[in-house]
């Protein structure tokens, strides 16, 4: 098992300084080769950049953008404050479609994927964000995970979570991963992919060394790779759960990560400058900005949402 860095781990890039208050929820756009992401600390930004170019994309108005995954039929499908949006690039256009709960008034969406069947999984925490911009404490495990359907009907799936993250699957769809931050957990459930059912839920990893478990990407050989907060590294875990590498970034805390690039070696990360002091942030000025690796390990893409 290895648990720290090798001279052999790769570099990390800086490729777009946006310094987010809080990036997340990035995936990688085979089609128009387009990386995407939001900022959750500011309201309404998505945000999307092209590699080939350079291009950096800001999209505004949407309220409270946490979560994004593509669509088949077309544009993305966005978790917001106002419910679950449809938005269009080309147009920047965006509706409401769905309305999963009821939650508790003070609660939002967090992290949110689609399963290799088309539904689309979205998890709910506790609000952290005050209305300033300030931190505020998750003091309640009042978190639930959706399963939201083609046809936009939804069912509560797992409920008692303190902080919802890191929704994925294994290659094989098998296997769905979910972090509760708050608890520092990555729980492994079966997954019935015909009905979308999760059951059998166990500890993953319950890894204290490296901070806390945000977003996840995985890898064609099984792998997770999960971004760490407070800790500047990304491990990939293996199928069992140890960690099998420790890739450092240059900042605190990476938010999230996913394969991309033409040949989907490259691991993209998003992170985050919220809470941190001034001496901080002189010390990591790329902190809120997004990064890039060639990590020599080929990625799975994102699925796409069927609604």
């Amino acid at each position: 098992m290895q648990t720290s860095p090798t001279a052999e781990e790769p570099a990390a890039r800086l490729v777009v300084d946006a310094r987010d208050g809080l990036g997340e929820g990035c995936f990688w756009d085979a089609e128009t080769a387009t990386l995407w992401w939001v900022d959750i600390a500011r309201e309404g930004r998505l945000q999307c950049y092209v590699p080939a170019t350079g291009a950096h994309r800001r999209f505004e108005g949407l309220h409270f953008p946490t979560a994004i995954a593509p669509r088949r039929d077309g544009g993305l499908i966005v978790a917001t404050m106002d419910g679950l949006a449809v938005f269009e690039p080309d147009t920047a256009h965006y509706r409401i479609v769905a309305h999963p709960g009821p939650e508790p008034e003070d609660n939002r969406p967090n992290d949110g994927a689609a399963d290799p069947r088309g539904r689309f999984f979205i998890g709910t925490m506790q609000q952290n964000i005050g209305p300033e911009g300030e931190d505020l404490p998750v003091s309640r495990d009042s978190g639930r995970l959706y399963r939201i359907e083609s046809d936009l009907s939804f069912t509560a799936v797992a409920a008692d979570i303190g902080i919802s993250n890191s929704p994925i699957w294994s290659p094989d769809g098998k296997i769905f991963y979910f972090a509760d931050t708050k608890a520092q957990v990555i729980y492994a459930y079966d997954y019935d992919a015909e009905t979308g059912t999760i059951a059998n839920r166990r500890v993953f990893s319950d890894e204290t060394r490296y901070g806390f478990p945000d977003g996840s990407a995985m890898d064609a050989e099984g792998c997770l790779w999960n971004a760490r907060w407070d800790a500047g590294v990304i491990l990939r875990l293996a199928p069992s759960g140890e960690i099998d590498r420790v890739v450092k970034v240059p900042v605190a805390r990476p938010t999230c990560c996913c394969f991309g690039g033409e040949e989907m070696t490259t691991l993209f990360v998003t992170s985050s400058r919220r809470g941190l002091s001034e001496d901080a942030l002189a010390q990591q000025p790329d902190a809120g900005g997004v990064f890039a690796l060639e990590v020599g390990v080929v990625g799975l893409p994102r699925n796409k949402f069927g609604g």
